[in-house]
């Protein structure tokens, strides 16, 4: 899932973030009947560019894995590609991969399958990702993407206008974000729409396109954190 604080001027571009899982069972254990043996894995995140290559994924400035609780330190966050993340465990679980965009482009969240089925299989995820025509992040996609040029877009002055603590949502921490989701989901209307979207499809969130009653009650929450005045 992701937010689009799109407004005037602002562009989306749809990227395919790929995740890489393999896996293998550890050799020597001594298994009681029944017992699932230990298995190793190891999770990466790349991406494909504008000619569909498989390539660093460094417009991303971090991934943070949430994996299952049971894990020591169920949260880590990796900060250099391929954003690794190597465990050992016996059970199958769905993990959420947070995936940070670099110059404050935003965070999109994945939920990854890790299963024992294949030694090693590669799901692609397409995520829609909003961006302003210029600045270091424009720049940062126009290296591996075919992104709008400076000053092409028509500007729409009937786009609504978004609250102001939208400008920040980029800056606030995976807490903040994942309440706001949870709101946004509990949206009848919103329910609704993500009940129509294929399950490995990304589910972009276009706030200026959610009902008034709605982005109300997100803005009193925003205000009521005490970072947004």
């Amino acid at each position: 899932m992701a937010f689009c604080t799109k407004s005037m001027g602002d562009n989306t571009i749809a990227i395919t973030l790929r995740v890489k899982t393999q896996q293998s069972v550890l050799l020597d254990q001594q298994l009681e009947e029944g017992e699932l043996p230990l298995r190793q894995w190891r999770v990466e995140v790349s991406m494909l560019d504008r000619n569909k290559d498989e390539v660093k994924a460094d417009i991303l400035s971090s991934v943070t894995y949430h994996l299952h609780p049971t894990f020591v330190k169920p949260r880590r966050k990796m900060k250099t590609p391929p954003f690794s993340l190597e465990e050992i465990g016996w059970g199958e679980f769905s993990m959420t991969l947070m995936c940070k965009f670099r110059h404050n482009g935003g965070v999109v969240k994945i939920q990854h399958e890790l299963e024992f089925s294949e030694d090693a299989y590669i799901i692609d995820y397409s995520v829609n990702v909003p961006y302003l025509s210029e600045g270091p992040f424009y720049s940062l996609l126009a290296r591996h993407f075919n992104v709008i040029p400076q000053n092409s877009v028509p500007v729409d002055n009937n786009i609504k206008q978004l609250p102001k603590w939208v400008k920040t949502l980029q800056l606030q921490d995976e807490d903040t974000i994942n309440e706001l989701l949870q709101r946004i989901l509990s949206n009848a209307a919103v329910k609704n729409f993500v009940n129509k979207i294929p399950r490995h499809e990304e589910v972009v969130f276009c706030l200026g396109e959610l009902p008034d009653e709605l982005m109300n009650s997100l803005t009193e929450y925003m205000e009521s954190t005490g970072d947004i005045k």
